[in-house]
């Protein structure tokens, strides 16, 4: 087959080109050559696409395949070769503890909206950290009897009397913020009527706080003034 392709390769183009007539013998040969080449390229394109094809087909009835990681061929009906399957880690699974069980469960009480809020306020780029955490922890307090409706103002005061005047503004600046904050998802939770998560209620009294806690520090800041 191959003697056959090689005998028509050369006596093609000579042919052809003999049937051309006014050719001088540079554009004979020119034209011969180019003829030549052309088939020549044919000819190796079959033939590289027979073998590729032909070796496709043996390793399929061979039962061969290509590891889906390296590309390497393995045998049978194995996806992955040996080296790969050992490189491959399985993740770990997380431990779950009692702490964490509390956690899923405290934050599958409190509501999806509840802590898309909370993420946002604690989240490490957040300004509002430890205004919210104190929020958050008085709103506790409140809960639990720790401190008393009369007492809140006292309480207030006393957690901020270690700032100095310049930060005592800041703080109340960012409080005052929170406040705006929790108003603009509380008026888009009741637009959307989304307001029976339980987290919706402690978000009011957040709110509420933070205005109580915005007068309280004004009132501390007129009180440091006043010592001066």
């Amino acid at each position: 087959m191959k003697k056959i392709l090689f005998i028509l390769l050369f006596t093609i183009p000579v042919y052809l080109t003999s049937q051309m007539e006014g050719l001088t013998i540079f554009q004979y040969i020119f034209f011969s050559f180019m003829g030549i080449m052309l088939i020549l390229m044919f000819y190796i394109m079959i033939d590289y696409l027979i073998k590729n094809v032909g070796n496709k087909n043996n390793q399929t009835r061979k039962g061969i395949n290509n590891c889906i990681e390296c590309g390497s061929l393995i045998s049978g009906n194995h996806k992955v070769c040996s080296s790969c399957k050992s490189d491959i880690k399985k993740k770990p699974k997380k431990k779950t503890t009692t702490k964490t069980k509390k956690v899923e469960k405290k934050k599958s009480n409190f509501g999806k909206q509840y802590h898309d809020l909370e993420e946002t306020l604690i989240s490490e780029n957040s300004s509002y950290i430890d205004e919210y955490g104190f929020i958050k922890s008085l709103r506790e307090k409140l809960k639990s009897g720790e401190v008393y409706l009369e007492d809140m103002s006292s309480y207030i005061k006393d957690n901020h009397k270690k700032y100095d005047g310049g930060e005592i503004m800041t703080k109340t600046e960012l409080y005052n913020q929170l406040e705006h904050i929790f108003t603009v998802y509380l008026e888009d939770w009741e637009k959307k009527k989304e307001t029976t998560f339980i987290g919706f209620e402690d978000v009011e009294q957040y709110h509420s706080l933070s205005q109580k806690i915005v007068i309280e520090l004004r009132d501390l800041l007129q009180e440091k003034i006043m010592e001066l």
